[in-house]
């Protein structure tokens, strides 16, 4: 411990412990739903809209929802999830937080996600840990959560095919029903936590694109998003 913030500590009476999570949740950073923040524009299927999103049971957020323009998931052969992120914030390593939900309408399957290190440069390219809601509680349960590097060949069919069980798993949510996840970056590994859980329900330790930078943002059809929460560890 360097002398200064020794001294600090037990002058004030603060553990190092203590004074270390107050400077983490100092720079923690909530991100406002401001549209000249965001990069709302995907494309004409889908337009995220900022607005109050209520789910099943009656739990509202104000959110980025993701409008569609099918009413069943049949309509969906030729319909590619799409990316909204924050236009002013560069990300390396932290902890990225939000409340997601999915499906609101239409019913059916829904892919919600949060992007990271998105390149500024092409936005379809970025790290993904990805949800679906309906995969919990059923058979499928252990395909619930998922990683993938998009806009390259890691997408879940290679994934799944030729390392089954290693960037994907299970989780406890629901459809229709807002929950918490957290992404703890480090490097080139993610470890996704859900719903405040102690232990998270994935760990990939060789993100696919590489110890890097980029934006932050939010992926999928059709769902919504909201409390945005950065912590950057080293910047």
């Amino acid at each position: 411990m360097k002398p200064a913030l020794h001294q600090l500590c037990k002058s004030s009476g603060f553990t190092l412990v203590t004074v270390l999570f107050a400077a983490l949740t100092a720079s923690a950073k909530s991100i406002p739903l401001d549209p000249a923040r965001w990069h709302l524009a995907i494309d004409e299927h889908t337009q995220p809209a900022i607005q109050s999103v209520a789910d099943k049971n009656g739990v509202t957020h104000d959110a980025i929802r993701f409008n569609v323009d099918f009413q069943n998931f049949d309509q969906t052969a030729d319909y590619k999830p799409g990316t909204v992120f924050v236009n002013d914030l560069t990300f390396h390593n932290g902890t990225i937080e939000a409340d997601l939900v999915g499906p609101v309408a239409p019913p059916g399957r829904t892919f919600i996600g949060i992007a990271f290190r998105i390149d500024p440069k092409n936005a379809k390219r970025h790290e993904l840990v990805y949800f679906r809601p309906f995969n919990s509680g059923t058979p499928r349960h252990a395909h619930t959560v998922q990683y993938v590097a998009t806009d390259t060949i890691y997408d879940w069919p290679y994934l799944r095919q030729n390392f089954p069980g290693v960037y994907e798993a299970g989780a406890d949510i629901a459809d229709n029903v807002w929950f918490h996840a957290r992404l703890e970056i480090d490097g080139t590994s993610v470890r996704v936590f859900v719903n405040n859980a102690a232990e998270p329900v994935l760990v990939v330790k060789d993100l696919k694109l590489g110890d890097r930078s980029g934006l932050v943002g939010f992926w999928g059809y059709p769902g919504a998003f909201a409390n945005l929460k950065v912590t950057p560890r080293d910047q």
